[in-house]
Protein backbone atom coordinates (compact mmCIF):
# COMPACT_ATOMS: atom_id res chain seq x y z
CA UNK A 1 0.00 0.00 0.00
CA UNK A 2 1.07 3.55 -0.70
CA UNK A 3 1.92 5.18 2.00
CA UNK A 4 0.77 9.21 2.33
CA UNK A 5 3.18 11.90 3.48
CA UNK A 6 1.75 11.98 6.99
CA UNK A 7 2.45 8.25 7.72
CA UNK A 8 5.99 8.41 6.91
CA UNK A 9 7.00 11.77 8.40
CA UNK A 10 7.79 9.99 11.75
CA UNK A 11 10.14 7.63 9.85
CA UNK A 12 12.70 10.48 7.97
CA UNK A 13 14.19 11.24 11.03
CA UNK A 14 15.72 7.63 12.12
CA UNK A 15 15.87 6.91 7.88
CA UNK A 16 18.57 10.01 7.89
CA UNK A 17 20.09 8.79 10.81
CA UNK A 18 20.44 5.46 9.33
CA UNK A 19 18.68 3.90 12.15
CA UNK A 20 15.65 2.25 10.63
CA UNK A 21 15.09 -1.53 10.81
CA UNK A 22 15.19 -3.33 7.36
CA UNK A 23 10.97 -3.44 6.64
CA UNK A 24 10.47 0.26 7.96
CA UNK A 25 13.78 1.76 5.88
CA UNK A 26 12.17 -0.50 2.94
CA UNK A 27 8.93 2.05 3.09
CA UNK A 28 10.60 4.90 3.60
CA UNK A 29 13.02 4.25 0.71
CA UNK A 30 9.36 3.75 -1.39
CA UNK A 31 7.84 6.79 -0.25
CA UNK A 32 11.10 8.70 -0.84
CA UNK A 33 12.22 7.70 -4.10
CA UNK A 34 8.45 9.23 -5.38
CA UNK A 35 7.93 12.19 -3.12
CA UNK A 36 10.10 14.99 -3.72
CA UNK A 37 9.19 17.02 -0.61
CA UNK A 38 10.05 14.14 1.79
CA UNK A 39 13.72 13.81 -0.70
CA UNK A 40 14.01 17.22 0.53
CA UNK A 41 13.49 16.83 4.02
CA UNK A 42 15.48 14.31 4.34
CA UNK A 43 18.66 15.71 2.19
CA UNK A 44 18.11 18.98 4.61
CA UNK A 45 18.37 16.34 7.96
CA UNK A 46 21.57 14.79 6.61
CA UNK A 47 22.87 17.61 5.43
CA UNK A 48 22.77 19.58 9.24
CA UNK A 49 23.86 16.36 10.64
CA UNK A 50 26.95 16.49 8.50
CA UNK A 51 27.63 20.14 9.48
CA UNK A 52 27.21 19.89 12.79
CA UNK A 53 29.48 16.47 12.98
CA UNK A 54 31.80 18.23 10.62
CA UNK A 55 31.96 21.63 13.26
CA UNK A 56 32.37 19.44 16.14
CA UNK A 57 35.65 18.08 15.21
CA UNK A 58 37.23 21.13 13.82
CA UNK A 59 36.22 23.80 16.37
CA UNK A 60 37.10 20.70 19.53
CA UNK A 61 36.10 22.89 22.45
CA UNK A 62 34.82 25.76 21.17
CA UNK A 63 31.72 24.12 19.02
CA UNK A 64 28.13 25.75 19.65
CA UNK A 65 26.74 25.20 22.92
CA UNK A 66 24.01 22.65 23.89
CA UNK A 67 21.63 25.85 23.96
CA UNK A 68 22.38 26.38 20.52
CA UNK A 69 22.39 22.67 19.02
CA UNK A 70 18.87 22.56 20.81
CA UNK A 71 17.36 25.54 18.92
CA UNK A 72 18.62 23.94 15.73
CA UNK A 73 16.41 20.89 16.70
CA UNK A 74 13.85 22.40 17.92
CA UNK A 75 13.69 24.73 14.41
CA UNK A 76 13.52 21.33 12.23
CA UNK A 77 10.48 19.80 14.56
CA UNK A 78 8.67 22.80 14.00
CA UNK A 79 9.29 22.63 10.08
CA UNK A 80 8.09 19.10 10.42
CA UNK A 81 5.09 19.87 11.72
CA UNK A 82 3.86 22.40 9.56
CA UNK A 83 2.78 22.06 5.46
CA UNK A 84 4.63 21.23 2.81
CA UNK A 85 4.44 24.16 0.69
CA UNK A 86 6.32 25.94 3.35
CA UNK A 87 9.41 23.57 3.28
CA UNK A 88 11.88 25.85 1.65
CA UNK A 89 10.75 28.80 3.65
CA UNK A 90 11.56 27.31 6.74
CA UNK A 91 14.63 24.98 5.51
CA UNK A 92 16.25 28.43 4.57
CA UNK A 93 15.62 29.63 8.54
CA UNK A 94 17.60 26.56 9.63
CA UNK A 95 20.32 26.89 7.31
CA UNK A 96 20.18 30.30 8.22
CA UNK A 97 20.70 29.52 12.16
CA UNK A 98 23.23 27.06 11.37
CA UNK A 99 25.22 29.70 9.25
CA UNK A 100 24.89 31.59 12.34
CA UNK A 101 26.16 29.00 14.45
CA UNK A 102 29.46 28.31 12.25
CA UNK A 103 30.51 32.01 11.61
CA UNK A 104 29.92 32.38 15.97
CA UNK A 105 32.52 30.18 16.34
CA UNK A 106 34.82 31.40 13.90
CA UNK A 107 34.22 34.76 14.98
CA UNK A 108 35.47 33.36 18.60
CA UNK A 109 38.14 31.82 17.27
CA UNK A 110 39.42 34.61 15.84
CA UNK A 111 38.81 37.68 18.44
CA UNK A 112 40.62 35.39 21.16
CA UNK A 113 43.86 37.20 21.93
CA UNK A 114 46.99 34.56 21.50
CA UNK A 115 49.59 37.26 21.78
CA UNK A 116 52.50 36.26 23.96
CA UNK A 117 52.74 38.75 26.80
CA UNK A 118 56.20 40.00 26.24
CA UNK A 119 56.13 43.35 27.45
CA UNK A 120 54.17 42.23 30.64
CA UNK A 121 56.52 39.59 31.40
CA UNK A 122 59.83 41.88 31.08
CA UNK A 123 57.69 44.55 33.50
CA UNK A 124 57.32 41.36 35.86
CA UNK A 125 60.57 40.37 35.60
CA UNK A 126 61.28 43.04 36.35
CA UNK A 127 59.71 43.53 39.80
CA UNK A 128 60.34 40.08 41.52
CA UNK A 129 64.04 40.57 40.59
CA UNK A 130 64.55 43.50 42.72
CA UNK A 131 62.72 41.79 45.96
CA UNK A 132 62.94 38.98 48.31
CA UNK A 133 61.88 36.00 45.89
CA UNK A 134 59.50 34.27 47.60
CA UNK A 135 57.51 32.01 45.47
CA UNK A 136 54.05 30.14 45.83
CA UNK A 137 55.43 26.80 46.18
CA UNK A 138 59.10 26.36 46.77
CA UNK A 139 60.75 23.71 45.65
CA UNK A 140 63.97 22.31 43.54
CA UNK A 141 62.24 19.29 41.58
CA UNK A 142 61.32 20.87 38.45
CA UNK A 143 58.79 17.62 38.45
CA UNK A 144 57.02 18.49 41.34
CA UNK A 145 57.23 22.06 40.44
CA UNK A 146 55.74 21.31 36.84
CA UNK A 147 52.85 18.85 38.38
CA UNK A 148 51.94 22.36 41.15
CA UNK A 149 51.57 24.52 38.03
CA UNK A 150 49.44 21.92 36.08
CA UNK A 151 47.33 21.90 38.39
CA UNK A 152 46.46 25.86 38.36
CA UNK A 153 46.76 26.41 34.96
CA UNK A 154 44.90 23.09 33.67
CA UNK A 155 47.52 22.71 31.08
CA UNK A 156 49.95 20.33 30.44
CA UNK A 157 53.03 22.33 31.78
CA UNK A 158 56.36 20.13 31.36
CA UNK A 159 58.83 20.04 33.71
CA UNK A 160 62.39 22.78 32.81
CA UNK A 161 65.64 21.68 33.89
CA UNK A 162 68.52 24.42 33.63
CA UNK A 163 71.14 21.92 35.48
CA UNK A 164 72.99 21.66 32.10
CA UNK A 165 73.63 25.51 32.79
CA UNK A 166 74.51 25.75 36.25
CA UNK A 167 71.12 26.79 37.08
CA UNK A 168 68.81 25.09 39.62
CA UNK A 169 65.37 25.94 40.60
CA UNK A 170 64.07 27.65 43.83
CA UNK A 171 60.19 27.79 43.41
CA UNK A 172 57.27 28.07 41.41
CA UNK A 173 54.06 30.87 41.30
CA UNK A 174 51.64 31.61 39.54
CA UNK A 175 51.05 35.18 38.51
CA UNK A 176 47.89 37.63 36.24
CA UNK A 177 49.39 39.11 34.13
CA UNK A 178 46.55 41.66 32.70
CA UNK A 179 43.93 38.83 33.46
CA UNK A 180 46.18 36.31 31.68
CA UNK A 181 47.55 33.67 34.09
CA UNK A 182 50.67 32.68 33.61
CA UNK A 183 53.26 29.70 35.69
CA UNK A 184 57.07 31.23 36.83
CA UNK A 185 59.74 29.17 37.61
CA UNK A 186 62.67 30.65 39.34
CA UNK A 187 65.75 29.14 38.83
CA UNK A 188 69.38 30.63 40.69
CA UNK A 189 72.11 30.75 38.18
CA UNK A 190 75.00 31.57 38.44
CA UNK A 191 74.75 35.55 37.24
CA UNK A 192 71.96 35.89 39.83
CA UNK A 193 68.21 34.88 38.92
CA UNK A 194 66.40 33.71 35.38
CA UNK A 195 62.55 32.82 35.43
CA UNK A 196 60.91 30.99 33.04
CA UNK A 197 57.55 32.07 32.43
CA UNK A 198 54.63 29.81 31.00
CA UNK A 199 51.13 31.22 29.29
CA UNK A 200 48.45 28.68 28.07
CA UNK A 201 47.18 29.53 25.06
CA UNK A 202 49.45 32.79 24.29
CA UNK A 203 51.25 31.34 21.21
CA UNK A 204 51.68 34.20 18.54
CA UNK A 205 54.96 35.77 18.99
CA UNK A 206 54.66 38.29 16.12
CA UNK A 207 55.63 41.20 17.85
CA UNK A 208 59.58 39.89 18.80
CA UNK A 209 62.05 39.32 16.82
CA UNK A 210 63.16 36.02 15.08
CA UNK A 211 66.58 34.83 16.75
CA UNK A 212 68.44 31.51 16.32
CA UNK A 213 70.68 29.90 18.93
CA UNK A 214 72.71 26.51 18.82
CA UNK A 215 70.38 25.66 15.97
CA UNK A 216 67.27 26.43 18.06
CA UNK A 217 65.01 29.04 16.82
CA UNK A 218 63.57 31.71 19.32
CA UNK A 219 61.61 35.16 19.62
CA UNK A 220 63.70 37.79 21.35
CA UNK A 221 62.81 40.93 23.01
CA UNK A 222 66.05 42.57 24.26
CA UNK A 223 66.27 46.32 25.30
CA UNK A 224 70.30 47.99 25.73
CA UNK A 225 70.04 48.56 29.84
CA UNK A 226 67.09 46.31 29.94
CA UNK A 227 66.30 42.55 31.34
CA UNK A 228 65.86 40.36 28.24
CA UNK A 229 63.21 37.34 27.42
CA UNK A 230 63.57 34.86 25.25
CA UNK A 231 60.73 33.24 24.05
CA UNK A 232 58.86 30.43 22.06
CA UNK A 233 55.99 28.45 21.59
CA UNK A 234 54.99 24.62 22.06
CA UNK A 235 52.56 22.25 23.05
CA UNK A 236 49.67 25.10 22.62
CA UNK A 237 51.22 26.84 25.36
CA UNK A 238 53.86 30.36 25.20
CA UNK A 239 57.48 29.88 27.12
CA UNK A 240 59.68 32.83 27.92
CA UNK A 241 63.01 33.36 29.56
CA UNK A 242 63.89 36.36 31.25
CA UNK A 243 67.06 37.57 32.75
CA UNK A 244 69.21 40.67 33.76
CA UNK A 245 72.14 39.25 31.36
CA UNK A 246 71.54 38.97 27.94
CA UNK A 247 74.50 35.97 27.75
CA UNK A 248 72.74 34.10 30.86
CA UNK A 249 69.21 34.62 29.39
CA UNK A 250 70.08 32.83 25.94
CA UNK A 251 71.94 30.16 27.85
CA UNK A 252 68.93 29.57 30.05
CA UNK A 253 66.95 29.68 26.71
CA UNK A 254 68.46 26.94 24.87
CA UNK A 255 68.64 24.64 28.03
CA UNK A 256 64.80 25.24 28.73
CA UNK A 257 63.53 25.33 25.17
CA UNK A 258 65.54 21.28 24.81
CA UNK A 259 63.93 20.23 28.07
CA UNK A 260 60.46 21.21 27.59
CA UNK A 261 60.54 19.05 23.88
CA UNK A 262 61.81 16.54 25.77
CA UNK A 263 59.31 13.35 24.99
Amino acid sequence: MTMKCSDVQELLAPYADGVLVDDEQRRAEEHISRCEGCRLRVEAQQGIATALRSLKRSQRSEAPSEQVLREIRAQWNRLDARPRRQFRLQFASVAALLLVCVFGVVWARLAVDRSFPASLILDNYKQVSTQPLQPDYPTTDPANGAKWLRSRLHAPVPPVNLSLVNAHLVGVSVVMLHGTQAGQMFFHTPAGMAAVYVVPGKTALRSLSAAQMDGNHFYALTNVGQPGLYAWSYNGMGFGVADNVASEAEACAVAAQRSTSMP
